[in-house]
């Protein structure tokens, strides 16, 4: 059981990249401090989750209008969210994540996962570990990063911390801190 769990997923290299530096600069900064970085999808589906992985990338690469209607689709929509819901492995490891993880703080980057535990939690109910949300997109934000019980948004920069406060996130949950990058930058 670890202190802090990351929440990353592997569609592009951005969410993962994201955990495993936020991971190194914990460890870093606070040694006594455990960390797991846990991928959902991997321990729940790992075969499905790799040919979803390769349809992602060929999508982004060879048709950019069908994956930017798929991106606004998901943004007016709870798509995500239903999709994570609708496959029992994931909603039975969403079910399960506090007792079996039992962290103290969970750091999602990826946008579906606290909506998730909202569903679970539901609106109003505290959770049994801090959620903080480190936003790898910047500034056009789908709005299904913004859904679930975060207490903290950690966006890139200043015009993603409008672009997030627009959509309704109180100012004082939002956080300019940069892109987690490597800890040597």
């Amino acid at each position: 059981m670890a202190d802090i769990v990351i929440l990353p997923a592997r569609f592009g290299n951005g969410h993962l990249s994201a955990a495993a530096n936020i991971a190194a600069a914990l460890a870093r900064d606070f040694p006594t401090l455990s960390v797991e970085i846990v991928d959902p999808f991997q321990l729940t589906k790992p075969k499905p989750y790799l040919r979803v992985q390769r349809i992602y990338r060929l999508a982004q690469r060879r048709t950019p209008l069908l994956w930017y209607a798929f991106f606004r689709l998901a943004d007016r929509t709870p798509l995500g969210r239903w999709w994570v819901l609708s496959n029992r492995p994931l909603r039975e490891f969403f079910r399960q994540f506090p007792a079996a993880y039992a962290p103290k703080a969970v750091v999602n980057t990826y946008a579906v996962f606290p909506a998730v535990l909202g569903q679970y939690y539901g609106r109003g109910t505290p959770l049994p570990f801090r959620l903080a949300t480190v936003l790898t997109d910047s500034i056009s934000i789908n709005r299904t990063w913004l859904e679930g019980p975060s207490e903290l948004f950690l966006v890139s920069d200043p015009l993603t911390a409008l672009s997030v406060a627009v959509q309704g996130v109180a100012e004082e949950k939002i956080v300019v801190t940069g892109f987690p990058t490597p800890i040597e930058f």
